[in-house]
């Protein structure tokens, strides 16, 4: 059943990155939220102009860790890429979930092989938006944990969005 919310990517200066539209299947005892996201069906933004991101996506967004972790899937349920996002915890106002992104991001490719990005763009934005000391200290915490939860394939990690993803694929009839 569709359950509809809007994810707003934020930057410390409340700018609106990127917003996704998705349907909210999960909320977990530790505060993640899962949301789903068919390319077919929902919309994606960035900067304000329509993007076309792979066909299906998982988010996780966690309510009390300084981590947001996007799956990219292709069309035929393949993983393509993951991109966990040093971010503040995620909230809820209605149907939106908002975050607010720190930059570096872990990208990980299908085989596990990873690196920590934009760095360059971290110290930027530390600058001209004057991050503080808790927005520093969260990215970077936000980075260890990533690489924390991917070398011990612990959640989100360990399987879950692939189940997420066939389930939301049967549920539809598509499998």
């Amino acid at each position: 059943m569709p359950n509809p919310v809007t994810i707003e990517k934020r930057k410390v200066d409340g700018s609106v990155k990127r917003v996704f539209h998705g349907d909210l299947v999960d909320e977990d005892e530790h505060g993640w939220l899962t949301v789903y996201h068919d390319s077919a069906r929902h919309q994606n933004f960035k900067d304000g102009r329509p993007t076309q991101p792979p066909p299906y996506v998982v988010y996780y967004l966690s309510m009390r860790l300084p981590l947001t972790v996007s799956f990219y899937f292709g069309a035929l349920g393949g993983l393509l890429e993951v991109q966990a996002d040093a971010a503040l915890p995620a909230t809820i106002s209605g149907r939106t979930i908002a975050f607010t992104d720190l930059d570096l991001d872990v990208v990980v490719a299908p085989g596990g092989s990873s690196y920590v990005r934009d760095h360059e763009t971290f110290e930027l934005h530390r600058t001209s938006m004057s991050y503080t000391e808790g927005h520093v200290a969260a990215a970077h915490e936000g980075i260890r944990l990533a690489q924390e939860l991917l070398a011990n394939r612990s959640f989100p990690f360990d399987g879950s969005p692939a189940r997420v993803l066939g389930r939301m694929l049967a549920a539809e009839g598509l499998l």
